[in-house]
């Protein structure tokens, strides 16, 4: 990627150099599509994390039929993923077909073991729901890396796939041995003692019942919402845990031991 003309000019005029007829070429030692596929990354990551459509992706990955039930268009959601995957393949097409300056139907074959790997090395999980845009960037450097290097040493084509399967192999089975021990982590968490514990929790109003022996346990690393309709006593239930509302009956625990707490300032 050459320097911006103006700013190519400004360099000569500093430095007495002579600016030939055909203009100044000076390199920034960028190519080209390197800065393409930097905009790419940032554009999908934008996409992935930060619009409702990235996280319908990962929610319908994750758990389709969850996903569906929760009232997401699954189908057209997937739709719009080819639509993009068939918009990135064709820029990844431009650029090939420039730096080869030829162009045929069966440019990028043989390629799926590659992206496979570059994708799951980046973190991309089989199991769905777990993956990031810069990781798969990380992982495409990584693979292009390793096929550079058996070429430049001289090794053979079909002992170029075979080191690449093995890759792959050992990149699944460390995901497996990763969701193992995520899961793992589930179980021994619900056996420990949780954060937050509110038993036998009641409030009223006079004669109204606003909430009546409650009980909601938060463990470490969870995230707990409470769902339900106006009036069933979701405020109230945390005005008492934070001291606003001083409750009926019942017990808070923090970290399993009994906490009073009366106001705000507890």
């Amino acid at each position: 990627y050459p320097w911006p003309r103006v700013l190519a000019q400004a360099w000569a005029g500093a430095h007495n150099v002579t600016i030939p007829p055909e203009g100044l070429f000076i390199s920034t030692c960028v190519a080209i599509p390197v800065l393409i596929a930097l905009g790419v990354g940032i554009g999908v990551t934008f996409i992935a994390n930060r619009t409702r459509f990235g996280r319908y992706v990962f929610a319908i990955v994750g758990n389709p039929e969850a996903a569906e039930l929760a009232g997401i268009r699954t189908r057209w959601v997937l739709v719009r993923v080819f639509m993009l995957m068939g918009a990135l393949a064709g820029v990844s097409a431009a650029i090939g077909t420039a730096r080869l300056n030829a162009a045929t139907n069966a440019l990028g074959t043989q390629e799926e073991l590659y992206v496979i790997a570059a994708a799951v090395i980046g973190g991309t999980s089989f199991a769905g729901g777990i993956g990031t845009i810069v990781g798969a960037m990380i992982g495409a450097v990584v693979m292009q890396s390793l096929q550079s290097g058996m070429v430049l040493i001289g090794i053979e084509s079909p002992m170029q796939s075979i080191v690449v399967g093995t890759v792959l192999v050992f990149a699944v089975w460390v995901d497996s041995i990763y969701r193992r021990r995520a899961t793992s982590n589930r179980t021994m968490l619900d056996q420990r003692t949780p954060l937050v514990e509110m038993d036998g929790i009641s409030l009223s109003f006079g004669g109204l019942h606003a909430v009546e022996n409650a009980h909601i346990e938060v463990y470490p690393g969870e995230v707990v919402g409470l769902v339900g309709h106006n009036g069933a006593g979701k405020s109230c239930l945390m005005k008492m845990l934070s001291g606003a509302y001083k409750r009926d009956s019942g017990v808070i625990k923090i970290d399993g031991q009994e906490a009073s707490i009366n106001n705000p300032r507890d």
